[in-house]
């Protein structure tokens, strides 16, 4: 792979809205899969079909065709023609669309680029929610130094 491909989990911000970019949050939150990125991955160089995935990816079926689903639905693979299976029917080929996930924090800030395949990028920005402290609770012992006994 030519790019870097870093992976990141994030939480959906209060008020974040899951369009922006490439399908938002979708494409992020894909991207936090071993198996999504094990397709990915093998789609870099060519496009296959499901059956191809799951023999160069050592991946269960069930697991590659949900994986499939949820990676074309974020817009990070999509469909590339179909081929004759041994029984005659046709199978779907995918592809890679991105070539590489950029992902920088700061201040507060989850910005996603993908570099697309096509040459030209897109971007999302999260606005992470600031954490707030747990409430304190009201001790009901006995409390400082003086009211402990030896």
């Amino acid at each position: 792979m030519r790019g870097a491909l870093v992976i990141v989990l994030a939480k959906r911000a209060q008020g974040a809205d899951a369009s922006d970019g490439p399908r938002g949050l979708a494409a992020v939150s894909v991207l936090a899969d071993a198996y999504a990125l094990r397709i990915l991955n093998a789609l870099n160089s060519e496009p296959k079909t499901a059956s191809e995935l799951v023999r160069s990816a050592s991946l269960p079926p069930a697991a590659c065709y949900r994986r499939l689903r949820a990676l074309e639905a974020a817009g990070l693979i999509s469909q590339a023609g179909s081929v004759a299976t041994r029984g005659g029917k046709p199978a779907q080929r995918y592809q890679a669309n991105v070539s590489a996930v950029h992902v920088l924090y700061d201040a507060g800030r989850l910005e996603v680029r993908l570099d697309l395949r096509d040459g030209g990028s897109r971007e999302t920005v999260l606005s992470l929610p600031e954490e707030t402290p747990p409430a304190k609770r009201a001790s009901k012992g006995l409390t400082g130094a003086a009211d402990i006994q030896s």
